[in-house]
């Protein structure tokens, strides 16, 4: 069987009516030619505005979907892995204007952490997350004013906020905020890891700045760290928690 499709039939546009005055109306009736005329003139300009507007429409609704169509595609892309290889390869698109974010970021690549343990005064590499962050904050006179700790050794820095009642665990309800200490259990066994500096918080995922972080090498005796972006779930079982740095 043949699958013959019905044409459909264009709607045909009633000319607009010319409203007439009496007297035209009544020398229209007449028949009189220049009457005629000018009627048909009329109508002739009533028609193109008509079509002008009707165009002006459909030019409106293109644009108009044209621009919902990029603000669709801006928010899928805004909202997926753009973001994320954006801020993972030193984007600052979404970081909180914070100070020590700022300062954070200067240091973005460093492998080794030696400026920061040798700052802290240690004679040979250690594992420097919690070197790098108090260099962060002495950078910013904020181990001066007492709002960071200055300390090696990560359970201390979350014991030092815990005794400062600025310590939110994972999981309480805390929203976490630019410029947050964030502290990582990677085991999930309660005792703390690793910790790093919060950058951003965006759609349901905390990004952060982190030293001594990023391992990939085949050796990982030989691996120093590096300071790097990463990303987490804001959910996620990896985060012990977050300290709270006064403004």
């Amino acid at each position: 069987m043949f699958n013959i499709r019905k044409k459909r039939k264009k709607k045909k546009t009633a000319a607009p009516q010319v409203q007439l005055t009496p007297e035209e109306l009544q020398a229209l009736e007449s028949g009189d030619d220049e009457v005629m005329r000018r009627y048909a003139e009329r109508r002739i300009r009533a028609a193109r505005k008509a079509q002008r507007k009707r165009k002006q429409q459909r030019i409106r609704r293109r644009s108009l979907t044209i621009i919902i169509l990029c603000l669709i595609g801006m928010n899928l892309v805004l909202g997926g892995r753009y973001v994320n290889n954006l801020l993972k390869a030193g984007g600052t698109v979404l970081d909180g204007d914070v100070p020590m974010v700022e300062t954070a970021r200067t240091q973005l690549g460093n492998y080794g952490g030696k400026k920061f343990w040798q700052w802290y005064g240690f004679d040979s590499h250690v594992d420097w997350c919690a070197c790098f962050i108090s260099w962060c904050a002495d950078q910013n006179g904020l181990i001066d004013d007492g709002k960071v700790p200055m300390s090696c050794y990560v359970p201390q820095q979350v014991n030092w906020f815990r005794d400062r009642d600025r310590y939110h665990e994972q999981g309480d309800g805390y929203k976490p905020k630019a410029g947050d200490i964030i502290f990582f259990d990677w085991e999930h066994d309660g005792s703390v890891d690793h910790v790093g500096l919060v950058a951003s918080v965006f759609r349901g995922k905390v990004y952060t700045i982190e030293g001594n972080s990023g391992f990939t090498g085949k050796d990982e005796k030989k691996w120093k760290g590096i300071c790097k972006r990463n990303g987490y779930p804001i959910k996620s079982k990896d985060i012990f928690g977050y300290g709270l740095v006064e403004k």
